[in-house]
Parts: structure tokens; C-alpha cells; sequence
């Protein structure tokens, strides 16, 4: 599946375990908006702590800081 990310103006921007093209610092202070699905949401699941989740849904959105800490780490 993927990650879409959102940012301030509305654009998406997607991203795939894997990919090479990290955000810049200035892209992720643009970022209010992460959805996660399939093998993306289980990564972060797995890699990333402390980000609040419902168990079991197949489909999660985060927002804000959360969002933010995502992209940063991704």
C-alpha cells in the first residue's frame, strides 16, 4: 500500500517503504497529515515508539507532531 502524506496547502505526497527521497526539514514542518496502510503502517508500527494507534485497523491518520515525527523518521 502506501503512506500520503499532506501538507499545509493541501498537496499530497506519497511514500513507499524503500524509498531513497527522504523530506527535507523544510517539508516536514509543511506536514499536518499522514495516512498509513498495509506493509507502510506496519513499519511504522514496528520501528517507530511512542506514536498513539488502534489496534487492528487496517487504515490509521495522524496529525500534527505525530505526523511530523513520521516524516522525519521515515
Amino acid at each position: 500500500m502506501a503512506a500520503y502524506f499532506t501538507n499545509k496547502e493541501g498537496q499530497d505526497i506519497v511514500r513507499y517503504i524503500g524509498d531513497k527521497n527522504a523530506f527535507d526539514p523544510s517539508d516536514i514542518a509543511e506536514i499536518v497529515e499522514v495516512q498509513l496502510d498495509g506493509h507502510e503502517l506496519e513499519y511504522v508500527c514496528q520501528e517507530m515508539t511512542g506514536i498513539p494507534m488502534h489496534k487492528n485497523k487496517r487504515v490509521q491518520k495522524f496529525y500534527g507532531d505525530h505526523a511530523k515525527f513520521i516524516a522525519g523518521n521515515w
